[in-house]
């Protein structure tokens, strides 16, 4: 998953990938309280719409989407689907802002 976070060009890890971990923020361009708030939104989003489950976590300050991969049946294309509704979901967000 961390890898599929730095491919997309406006999120980063905000701490290393470590075993099942990866904890990022889907745009490291904004300022540490619209991070935030962009981070929850999508958070709340993709739970209540049933795309992907990011739990959030606060580092730095900002408050970080958090995933914690567990399930053994979850596979590559998974992972990248979940990174690509976070991007999507952050454009749309700001498109609406």
């Amino acid at each position: 998953m961390g890898a599929a976070v730095t491919a997309q060009p406006d999120m980063a890890l905000v701490a290393p990938v470590i075993s099942n971990l990866c904890v990022f923020t889907a745009d490291a361009s904004l300022a540490p309280a619209a991070q935030s708030a962009l981070n929850i939104a999508i958070s709340k989003a993709l739970q209540l719409d049933g795309t992907a489950v990011f739990s959030t976590t606060i580092v730095g300050g900002i408050t970080c989407l958090r995933a914690a991969i567990v399930n053994h049946r979850t596979t590559a294309d998974d992972i990248d689907d979940a990174i690509a509704a976070v991007a999507t979901r952050a454009k749309a967000l700001a498109a609406s802002a």
